[in-house]
């Protein structure tokens, strides 16, 4: 995930002092994200002139086969199972979603982009898929669910168009999982809805421009969302 300031590392043996097979502590520290730095120097090194090699660590000859590689996940899923007040709050959580008065295609966005689980650039670049986890609009950070949906200049402009989402703009939020969650604790239903849709909007708006396809303008987004949500609610017979 760290972004490439140093050309030169271009191999694992330029993280070691020179002439040892030892971490160079201050250059990995200075070149990757602290979590990387400490994942990197944890890596045992062989002090033995032996050829690496691929194997998997999970069988007793080190050749993979699916049944290890499915007890590996079964296990990692039953460590992260959450304890009983996690899945109430989590749960809570959820219902919150599933409750919005929106379509049900923007539930299963705000569901995904809630588990940061979009096709994100960061998303795509973890999975070996992109070369580069950047925002195609402002090139200048990692693209996850919030800097996309809330953090990026452009979805900013589109927020703060409405007034309505002055107080929200104040806050500072770490995830867009926390943002829903602040949405649906402090607000209205409505509001949630609203928010939920331009979320929505905005999405659609960043697939259409990086197809270069025709979309939106900024302030049209803005207009657009209320416009779909009124629409949604003709049909379900809610009060504007």
């Amino acid at each position: 995930m760290s972004p490439n300031i140093n050309p030169s590392l271009s191999s694992v043996k330029n993280l070691f002092i020179p002439g040892t097979k030892v971490w160079n502590k201050e250059l990995i520290e200075q070149s990757f994200l602290p979590w990387e730095a400490e994942r990197i120097q944890s890596i045992p090194v062989s002090h033995f002139p032996m050829e690496d090699l691929l194997i998997w660590p999970l069988t007793k000859d080190g050749n993979y086969l699916v049944k290890s590689a499915y007890r590996l996940l079964s296990s990692e899923i039953r460590a992260t199972l959450p304890s009983s007040s996690e899945t109430e709050n989590g749960k809570h959580f959820w219902n919150g979603i599933w409750k919005l008065q929106v379509p049900n295609k923007v539930k299963h966005f705000v569901w995904r982009a809630s588990r940061e689980s979009l096709p994100t650039n960061m998303n795509l670049f973890s999975r070996h898929v992109l070369p580069n986890q950047f925002c195609n609009l402002c090139k200048d950070h990692p693209e996850d669910s919030i800097h996309c949906l809330w953090l990026c200049d452009g979805a900013k402009s589109i927020w703060l168009s409405d007034p309505t989402f002055s107080s929200l703009r104040s806050k500072i939020f770490r995830s867009f999982g926390d943002l829903v969650a602040a949405v649906l604790e402090d607000t209205s239903p409505n509001f949630a809805a609203l928010f939920s849709m331009i979320a929505w909007c905005i999405w659609v708006r960043r697939n259409k421009l990086r197809e270069k396809l025709p979309m939106w303008a900024v302030g049209e987004t803005a207009r657009r969302a209320p416009e779909l949500l009124q629409e949604y609610w003709d049909v379900q017979d809610r009060p504007s």
